[in-house]
């Protein structure tokens, strides 16, 4: 903005030093000489020769919003704030004031000002690139990702060779699950600055949520190429990994992560599924207790600490874990789910009844809820018609001529039961990678007899099931395997593909979109 002769404003000028009087000169000759320092990157100095002129005629507006957007960018926002606030309150059409200071409110945490003062901006024809993209960040700050995508766009037109607002607009479209915009946007943000790497860490993130793995590795790889410290980029890495089964990879990276990051609870519970791929349930337990004692408020770390003591045999431990779920977010349909499952799996069929309503009438469309709903309902009424226990002891004491003396069957030691099992489990994945799914069957069969409670064992029976086309079978494997481990994300995908064989094209979505939630 030209700056006005002093001669013509100095009877525009009051002076709030009493009765000394603005010294205009000395005031236009500090102002020009902060000017040059500010061209020059010489802060400091020149916040100093700002501050001069502005001593030296109080009511001098353009120096106070110089000095205010100087003081922005050396953190002194508080500062910034106040001599912004007197820039407009001596000229109060100047856009760029506005604009500024609604930078500084952004950063101060306070959207909802930022967007007036850019309003005000674009008011006075400040038509900017910066004017749109600042009120984009301040609508994105509030959740409004539809206005800010809108506003970035604006910005965008306006300067199409900057990096920075595709990167914003991709992470809006991407809170908007507009996948493929998002990942629009990120590829024009490399393209325009190959050694972006947020935009190669955002893009990677996409692709992940497009099921697009492998592409994510590739963008995490050049990505660390870049800048081999980020957490995310760690984190990220490792669950692609996971989902393309290549799970000491996705351990090693979950590692580098939380060497990083040791205070994030997700990290945790991100390589505690991973170490259940692995069979290592302990190593699992270990994690989510991690992830529980960093944060003791989170219910989702219970209901997956809850799991890992089921899997471990501590049923007692899993169902504490889940009422703690409960009692903390009580409106989180997927712990009363948790508990219904322990409940079920456990034969108290009333309870689970009880919890899997609560579940469904929270969440009206939560099938899996709602199948594991019915089953316990039906057991509860088959335990209602079968006879007192009274009826039946009598009827136990009648002699039987014709039944023979049956022998007690020796009881195997717990760890002996768990290692065949295990053992049957491996030469039943062995055979289904080979292809031979009746036989793979068979073994897992028998390691199910000997472990009613191995999640894998039975995913892996109800692939082989699917892959004979015997749909009804798979899901009702993939029903109890989830059962057991409600963040089971490959036994949702592997459930929604038999839904979709059957023709519940509903069921099989809501599976798919599980999976992909969980993945997140």
């Amino acid at each position: 903005m030209k700056l006005l002769a002093f001669t013509t404003l100095a009877c525009l000028f009051a002076s709030a030093q009493g009765p000394v009087r603005p010294d205009f000169r000395k005031a236009e000759q500090s102002f020009n000489q902060a000017r040059k320092l500010e061209n020059a990157n010489q802060y400091p100095q020149a916040i100093e020769a700002f501050s001069d002129a502005i001593r030296n005629a109080p009511d001098f507006a353009a120096a106070f919003r110089h000095r205010g957007r100087l003081r922005s960018l050396a953190s002194q926002d508080r500062e910034a704030l106040a001599d912004l606030n007197n820039a407009i309150r001596l000229q109060p059409d100047d856009a760029e004031a506005y604009q500024t200071r609604a930078e500084v409110l952004l950063k101060l945490g306070e959207p909802e000002k930022a967007i007036k003062d850019f309003d005000q901006a674009l008011a006075y024809k400040r038509e900017r690139a910066e004017v749109y993209n600042g009120r984009a960040a301040a609508y994105a700050a509030l959740k409004q990702d539809r206005r800010a995508v809108e506003d970035y766009t604006k910005g965008i037109r306006l300067r199409l060779d900057r990096p920075e607002p595709y990167k914003e607009r991709g992470l809006a479209y991407a809170r908007l699950s507009q996948f493929q915009e998002a990942m629009d946007d990120f590829t024009r943000a490399v393209e325009y600055s190959p050694g972006f790497t947020q935009a190669w860490v955002e893009r990677a993130f996409v692709q992940g949520q497009m099921g697009q793995f492998a592409g994510a590795v590739k963008d995490l790889d050049r990505a660390l190429q870049l800048d081999p410290e980020p957490a995310r980029a760690y984190g990220l890495r490792g669950e692609a990994y996971r989902r393309l089964g290549e799970f000491s990879k996705a351990i090693e990276d979950y590692g580098r992560a939380i060497e990083r990051d040791k205070e994030n609870a997700e990290l945790y519970l991100a390589r505690g599924y991973t170490w259940i791929e692995l069979k290592q349930f302990e190593k699992a337990l270990a994690d989510r207790d991690s992830a529980v004692r960093l944060r003791p408020d989170y219910a989702e770390a219970y209901v997956a600490r809850g799991g890992s003591y089921h899997l471990v045999g501590q049923h007692e431990k899993g169902l504490a874990d889940r009422t703690t779920a409960i009692r903390l977010k009580p409106g989180m349909p997927e712990a009363w789910l948790a508990r219904g499952s322990a409940y079920y799996l456990l034969g108290d069929f009333e309870r689970a009844a009880s919890d899997l309503k609560e579940a469904a009438r929270l969440d009206p469309n939560f099938a899996e809820a709602k199948a594991i709903l019915a089953k316990a309902e039906q057991k509860v009424a088959a335990m209602k018609r079968a006879p007192e226990p009274e009826q039946a002891r009598s009827a136990a004491a009648l002699p039987l001529a014709s039944a023979p003396q049956q022998q007690p069957k020796p009881v195997r030691p717990a760890r002996q039961t768990a290692s065949e099992a295990e053992a049957l489990h491996k030469r039943g994945r062995a055979l289904m990678q080979a292809g031979d799914y009746r036989q793979a069957i068979e073994a897992l069969t028998d390691a199910i007899q000997l472990k009613p409670d191995h999640a894998q064992a039975l995913n892996a029976r109800g692939f082989c099931s699917l892959m004979l086309r015997d749909h009804a079978k798979a899901a009702a494997d993939f029903d109890a395997a989830i059962l057991l481990n409600p963040k089971y994300a490959n036994a949702y995908h592997n459930r929604g593909a038999a839904r979709k064989a059957m023709g519940d094209l509903a069921g099989a979505e809501a599976d798919f979109a599980k999976e992909r939630e969980l993945q997140r």
